[in-house]
Formats: structure tokens, sequence, C-alpha cells
């Protein structure tokens, strides 16, 4: 297999590719790459920029450190180990992002970023943390339309869609508990662990799930880790047992922040 590297100054957290751009992020910087498909050398990945993150508050440095990066629409997010989230916008002069904003959502540092639609059609970002709840904020003005509280650090959040073609939040607890939310985030279910383990299971859909009798789609299946297994888990249609879900808390209305948590780098 021929591969193509170039070196990154720092370890990798996250990244994120679109249309061969590709944007790698860490603790402290964000770097840009591009891979030329049409470039015959041994160059086709290259550096586009470098952009070092720096603030006056020596006592926060976990606000540069970014955990996590989604793309909603134009613009780049990415939530960080001090609880904030930034904005950042393409711009045609090195290098070439623009930080709009930098507001704190979180008490804890962002484990997780899903960009969505609710159902009023206004953009959304959905953030799991380690301070044990997922917020529901709009994008532009970040104000707040849900908050979850759990029991344990939210370290996963993942989207995957039902036999109705309806989406779903598949939340991933620190201690291994999986519990499946409609996209209204009223509770559906908990996934059972199959060992009494208290580890984190990661979750995610099966997209190219051959089904020769075409009763299925492409998400009738989801992966599931559980500490050295991986097993396939697919969607009934049968009735959840209610009695054995629990419902979390959620706290409805729409929450501001002080503007201390709000400024830019």
């Amino acid at each position: 297999m021929k591969y193509f590297s170039c070196k990154i100054n720092k370890k990798a957290i996250d990244f994120f590719e679109s249309d061969n751009n590709i944007v790698i992020v860490g603790n402290n910087f964000i770097e840009l790459y591009r891979f030329n498909q049409n470039d015959n050398s041994n160059n086709q990945l290259s550096k586009v920029s470098e952009i070092i993150l720096n603030n006056n508050d020596n006592d926060n440095n976990d606000k540069n450190q970014i955990l996590c990066i989604e793309r909603a629409n134009d613009a780049l997010i990415c939530g960080h180990a001090s609880g904030h989230i930034s904005i950042w916008k393409t711009s045609t002069e090195y290098p070439f992002l623009k930080n709009t904003s930098i507001s704190r959502i979180h008490a804890g540092p962002i484990n997780k970023i899903i960009y969505n639609k609710n159902s009023e059609n206004i953009d959304v970002i959905i953030s799991c943390s380690s301070d044990k709840t997922i917020k529901v904020h709009s994008i532009e003005d970040t104000i707040c339309f849900d908050v979850l509280k759990f029991n344990d650090e939210v370290i996963n959040l993942e989207k995957v869609i039902d036999l109705k073609k309806q989406i779903n939040f598949v939340i991933s607890l620190k201690n291994g508990i999986l519990k499946v939310y409609n996209a209204s985030f009223n509770e559906v279910l908990e996934i059972p662990k199959r060992m009494n383990i208290n580890l984190p299971r990661l979750v995610t859909n099966i997209n190219n799930c051959n089904n020769n009798n075409n009763e299925g789609n492409n998400n009738d299946y989801i992966l599931i880790t559980e500490e050295n297994k991986v097993d396939i888990y697919k969607w009934t249609n049968k009735e959840n047992n209610k009695s054995n879900v629990k419902t979390n808390k959620k706290f409805h209305g729409k929450y501001t922040y002080e503007n201390k948590w709000n400024n830019k780098y």
C-alpha cells in the first residue's frame, strides 16, 4: 500500500477532512493540510498553514487544548478542554481560518460535538462533556436550548438512524452505560451490558452493510465495543420495555452566559 506523509509539530487529538482539505487540532494548535491527488510526486500531502492558540489567561491553559472538531455549514466548531467552544470561518488570507467567537458552554472538557438541525430548523451543536451533561446550543448566538444531566462523564455522542429513518442519539457514559435518545431528546431505551464491567463502550453506524434479501438498509445495524469484544446490534420493530428505562432530568428553556465567558483569541 502506498502512503504519503507530512510531519505534524505536535500530537494530533482530532481532525477533519473536506474536499481534500484536512484540519488537524490538538494542544495549542490548528494545522491545515492539502491533499493534492493530481500531484504525481511524493508531495501530495502538504501543510498549508498553522495557527498557534494563545491567550492572556495563564490560569486557564486548557483553553488552548482542542479535544474535538466538527463542521457546521461554512464554519468549524472546536471543543476545548476548558469547556469552551470556538468558531472558525474560512478566510482568503493566511492562515485561511479566522476565529469569530469563543464561548464557555461547559464546566468541564468537551469530549464530542455534533452538528444538527432542531425541530425548528435552527442550526445547533450538541456537545457532551466530562461535567456529566449534554447541551444543545444555537451556533451563532450560543443560546442553550436543552441540558441533559447524567450520573457520570459523557465521553461520546453518536448520531444513528433507526428503521423509521428517524434520528437518534446514542450517549456513551464513562461507566459503560449506553442510552438512546430520540431527536427531541426524550429517552427511548438503554442498551444493556453483556459483561459486568464499568468501562466505556463506543458506538457507530455500519454504513456499508449488504443485505441480499433487500429487507434492510445501510442503517439497520450499529456496532458497539465492550472491553475486548465487538458486537453488532440490529434495530427491531419490537416495542421497548419502558419499565426498564430511567428518564434523566431535562431542563427546557433558553440559557445565556455571562459576558466574561465570551472573548476572542
